[in-house]
């Protein structure tokens, strides 16, 4: 017998929500401290983890996250 699974979506209008896969990229950044990196090990690419996350910024008064430029030639180290 298949196992049921249940998840949980909190909805901000028409085209806001905040679900599954938005906390999961959260938790995954928080993690590793990357969006890149966070992208990459939950196999996504760069541009729609980058989307996920305009879109969470778009759901509350303030950032959820905190950005600075990484990389080469970035400060990686805030």
């Amino acid at each position: 017998m298949p196992s049921l699974v249940v998840r949980f979506r909190i909805d901000f209008g028409a085209d806001s929500a905040v679900g599954p896969g938005k906390i999961e990229l959260l938790e995954q950044i928080t993690r590793c401290g990357s969006l890149s990196r966070a992208a990459r090990d939950l196999k996504m690419s760069y541009r729609r983890a980058w989307q996920l996350l305009e879109s969470l910024n778009a759901c509350f008064a303030e950032p959820v996250t905190i950005s600075s430029m990484g990389g080469h030639g970035g400060d990686s180290h805030r």
